[in-house]
């Protein structure tokens, strides 16, 4: 049995019994944040990565491909997206 963490933790769930966090990590990784995204492909994530379009501060590590997330803020944003569906099933 897996004990669920509240909701708005950094171990907020992904899936059932599995977090973000324990998945992913401390960082998410572009090929992570493109399929929990729903990016179609590579170069629209890309693109929507350098122009900071994304929900969620991406960054580049030195010596390291592609970019990268903190799993909190990921978890953070998931947790703010509920916020306007009060009295909704």
């Amino acid at each position: 049995m897996t004990v669920q963490s509240p909701t708005g933790s950094p171990a907020a769930i992904c899936s059932p019994g599995t977090t973000l966090l324990e998945r992913h990590g401390e960082l998410m990784d572009a090929v992570a944040l493109m399929a929990f995204f729903k990016f179609a492909n590579a170069r629209s994530f890309r693109r929507s990565a350098g122009s900071g379009a994304l929900p969620v501060s991406v960054f580049r590590i030195p010596g390291r491909k592609g970019w990268f997330a903190r799993t909190a803020d990921v978890v953070l944003w998931i947790a703010r997206q509920g916020g306007g569906h009060e009295g909704h099933p």
